[in-house]
């Protein structure tokens, strides 16, 4: 029988070793394709529109040092939520405008075109047809008068933009299809179109007030008063009697669960939440928007919002950021409730997000092993 003496033994499983280190290597060079692929097939989500305060364009300063400080004010929010959006930090995204503007209106709008870096390469651009629109908000403080709305919302368009403003015919609830300017075809929630006989029709969100016109059971809306959580509801979701009960939770068993559950989470605020009719607690028939208070010491830019089971484990949920009545709000939605907790987070901690976007084969490795565990089992037979 031949045998192989210890030295040609140690020789031959470095041999091998220096094989699957060699694989390995390989692997980790097509890596950076991977990533690069990875960038090219992402799939990324217009927003449509972005919520902006109503002094966010300076309609009556036609100055182009105003101007382009506003386009830059507009590719940093769109570069923000994409890059958000994607959540990895080893990409990054940059946004370039091309021909755009108001048309006279209230709405800035502008052809964007967004560049995808991968650790500071360019990977990949996309480009959108005409592109997303700023909505400018406006609140409603309680105190004025459903007879008063349209005197108090042209007074303080008109402060803005004063041609616009003076010239507005017509205010109505909703957006889509109200106007071929935008080409709007879906309704921005409290969304209102603005007419007027200067500049393009434009768009509005309303917060503070039910409708210009009479109040519609289209929706239902609860809120919970001692924690201004809200809920807002398509008919036939929730029962009419349904009552919205939050309970904060600030110490206990279910608080230190948490606590457990999101070990590295520094800020959060634990709610459970309940939906009863009748006494009874329910669950929704369908999905429901939930809008929960943002405590001032919270980045707005980090927010997620963690549903908790029994059992320990986190479900997570995107959050959208509203403003209501001057209170900033995150807003997502459900089927279920239960506890939920609103927690700021690092990127690396957000759920359901490839941290990389690097995929390995890992089947040579296993095959370079199963070789090595061979050659020794016959080595030794020998």
């Amino acid at each position: 029988m031949f045998k192989i003496k210890n030295n040609t033994k140690i020789l031959l499983i470095l041999g091998i070793m220096l094989v699957a280190i060699f694989i390995f290597n390989m692997n980790v060079s097509n890596a950076t394709e991977i990533d690069e692929n990875y960038v090219k097939n992402l799939k990324l989500t217009s927003p449509k529109y972005y919520e902006v305060s109503l002094d966010f364009l300076p309609y009556n300063d036609e100055s182009e040092d105003t101007w382009n400080n506003v386009y830059e004010k507009y590719k940093k929010m769109i570069e923000d939520y994409y890059t958000k959006q994607i959540n990895i930090d080893s990409i990054t995204v940059t946004a370039d405008l091309g021909e755009g503007g108001t048309d006279g209106g209230l709405n800035l709008v502008a052809a964007t075109q967004l560049s995808i870096y991968l650790n500071g390469t360019l990977c990949d651009t996309k480009s959108w047809e005409g592109g997303d629109l700023t909505v400018p908000v406006i609140n409603v403080p309680s105190t004025v008068e459903d007879s008063k709305l349209n005197d108090y919302l042209k007074e303080i368009i008109t402060k803005a933009n004063k041609s616009f403003g003076k010239n507005i015919t017509k205010i109505e609830k909703g957006t889509k299809n109200k106007s071929n300017d935008y080409g709007i075809d879906f309704d921005i929630p409290n969304g209102y179109t603005v007419y007027s006989n200067y500049g393009a029709t434009s768009y509005v969100i309303i917060n503070g007030i039910d409708n210009i016109e009479e109040k519609t059971n289209s929706t239902t809306a609860l809120k919970d008063n001692a924690t201004n959580v809200r809920l807002e509801a398509n008919d036939g979701i929730v029962p009419s009697n349904t009552v919205l009960e939050v309970q904060p939770i600030t110490e206990g068993k279910l608080f230190e669960n948490v606590k457990k559950v999101l070990s590295s989470v520094n800020k959060f605020k634990v709610f459970d939440i309940t939906l009863k009719s009748d006494s009874v607690k329910i669950q929704p028939n369908g999905k429901v928007k939930i809008s929960i208070p943002i405590p001032e010491n919270f980045d707005t830019s980090k927010l997620m919002v963690y549903r908790i089971e029994s059992n320990g484990q986190k479900i997570a949920y995107k959050v959208s950021i509203i403003t209501i009545e001057g209170i900033k709000y995150a807003q997502f939605e459900t089927d279920h409730f239960s506890t939920y907790v609103l927690a700021e987070v690092e990127a690396n901690e957000k759920d359901n997000t490839p941290k990389t976007g690097v995929e390995i084969n890992i089947m040579p490795y296993i095959l370079g092993i199963v070789t090595i565990i061979g050659v020794a089992f016959i080595i030794k037979r020998r």
